[in-house]
């Protein structure tokens, strides 16, 4: 009877003290949303906010980009605040954050409207985006490939990739030193949907290939079918006619500009189409690593790049300077050594006869057909003459893909692994380029006196290998040679 009596007294004591607690301010736990669960805002300056009433832990979920709370978890009763970041499209979108805890969860549902005030470049406009001369100027036409018209905003992704474009062709010698000589010009194209036609092409992090894709693009940018290639095409009229949206770019005309980049009454000489002389710089709209340059025997190029995310020399930026700069403008041949065998005479993408063909017209002077120092190209005959200055100037056996019967200039430049520098007879070809359009006489002092820079940019790639390494385990892909074809219609 004592045991029981004993029992039924403590059964009652922990009846006492749940009620006393109750009493004392205790409560069930309990998770509550206060405020809205479903609210709409503004295109812009926008704001939110979600009112928890708790007694327990929670957690917020489902935070995007552009919808984020000040907190993702907490405890008890709070109000956290929603950062919303402006709408940069047309399109309005939405997001939904789930509230959750012990006791279940909520969900709220914000919506943001599309954006009315924004500002967008017209299809097939063009932009002044840097003059630098009036008259006599080296042009570059950039255009990109695979964006779409929420791209084409002021300032947008669109604008961002021409600028990244400009900055890494102008980011090497001796470019750089010379670039008062040049005006750019971007033009806008509108795509139906982002990146490019491919059938295999390298990711830039995982270097996977992709089954077959078709993308609806203003220029039908194309990436190889063949596994592993970096070979790349595109609608190549296209390009040239909407170059000639720019009014500079008209044949015949050499216009004179005003300080802003708007063409002014009348021209001044005759510089027979114009186009030829014009370095046309084709921006892809995805990350895979490739590229090619199309070269015209009467000047004309476009070259074609992707935005790589690939690591050092397969990057975008190197990629740009080694198609645009060393294919389109210097007109070079790669340097690659792919075959332990000699140059062929007639056959394959490079060969003797394409070669000298080439060079009898001023182009691929970068290699030689001969290891005889006055048998060599002009532009590496003042360097053979003063090995002084010059010492790591001569003859090394292997360029065009083939180790033996054509010569390079220097062990190493950017026509072979895309390392970042011009080695000097290819940098005198550009500066003389540059010069000769441009309306000047050029000079071998001048070129000497202004070389150091790149002299260091030289030495500063040789030194430092982390400056261009890749990453681990990666190799270093030549990419395709370039595309030869005739006089643009």
């Amino acid at each position: 009877m004592m045991k029981n009596w004993t029992r039924f007294a403590a059964a009652m004591l922990v009846c006492f003290a749940a009620v006393v607690s109750c009493s004392k301010g205790g409560e069930d736990p309990f998770l509550k949303i206060e405020s809205q669960t479903t609210f709409s805002v503004a295109a812009e300056n926008a704001s939110g906010e979600i009112k928890i009433s708790s007694n327990v832990a929670w957690t917020i979920s489902g935070a995007t980009e552009w919808c984020k709370p000040e907190v993702t978890s907490g405890t008890g009763s709070r109000t956290v605040a929603l950062t919303i970041a402006d709408n940069d499209t047309r399109n309005p979108r939405s997001a939904t954050l789930t509230v959750a805890s012990s006791q279940g969860k909520y969900a709220v549902n914000v919506s943001q409207e599309g954006n009315t005030n924004l500002n967008f470049h017209e299809e097939g406009s063009y932009k002044a985006a840097e003059i630098n001369r009036q008259s006599n100027a080296v042009n570059i036409v950039i255009m990109g490939d695979g964006f779409t018209l929420d791209d084409l905003t002021e300032g947008g992704a669109y604008d961002q990739a021409m600028d990244r474009a400009r900055e890494a062709f102008f980011d090497i010698e001796p470019f750089r030193s010379y670039r008062d000589h040049f005006n750019i010009y971007y033009v806008y194209a509108e795509s139906k949907q982002r990146g490019a036609t491919y059938g295999y092409g390298y990711d830039g992090s995982t270097r996977q290939n992709f089954a077959s894709t078709v993308r609806n693009t203003a220029f039908s940018a194309t990436f190889s079918q063949e596994s592993n290639s970096t070979s790349t095409s595109c609608d190549y009229q296209k390009v040239f006619n909407y170059a000639r949206r720019v009014p500079v770019m008209k044949e015949g005309a050499d216009i004179v500009l005003d300080k802003d980049g708007n063409p002014v009454s009348g021209a001044i000489t005759d510089r027979n189409n114009i186009i030829n002389k014009t370095v046309i710089i084709l921006v892809i709209n995805d990350q895979r690593y490739a590229g090619t340059c199309i070269m015209y025997g009467t000047g004309a190029c476009i070259g074609m790049c992707p935005m790589s995310t690939s690591p050092g020399t397969m990057s975008f930026e190197a990629t740009l300077r080694h198609e645009v700069g060393g294919h389109g403008f210097g007109r070079f041949a790669d340097e690659y050594i792919y075959y332990d065998e000699t140059l062929p005479s007639s056959s394959g993408s490079y060969n003797a006869a394409t070669l000298a063909a080439w060079q009898g017209i001023g182009q691929y002077l970068n290699v030689s057909l001969t290891n005889v120092a006055d048998q060599a190209p002009s532009n590496w005959q003042p360097f053979l003459a003063d090995p002084e200055t010059y010492p790591e100037v001569g003859f090394f056996e292997g360029a065009c893909t083939y180790a033996k019967g054509i010569w390079r200039a220097e062990q190493n430049s950017i026509m072979n692994d895309n390392v970042r520098y011009f080695n000097g007879p290819q940098a005198y070809f550009i500066y003389t380029k540059i010069k000769t359009i441009s309306n000047e006489t050029p000079s071998w002092e001048e070129f000497v006196a202004n070389d150091a820079a790149r002299i260091r940019e030289q030495a500063n790639a040789n030194s430092a290998a982390a400056q261009n390494a890749l990453g681990a385990g990666e190799k270093f892909i030549p990419l395709a040679p370039p595309i030869l074809i005739g006089m643009p219609q």
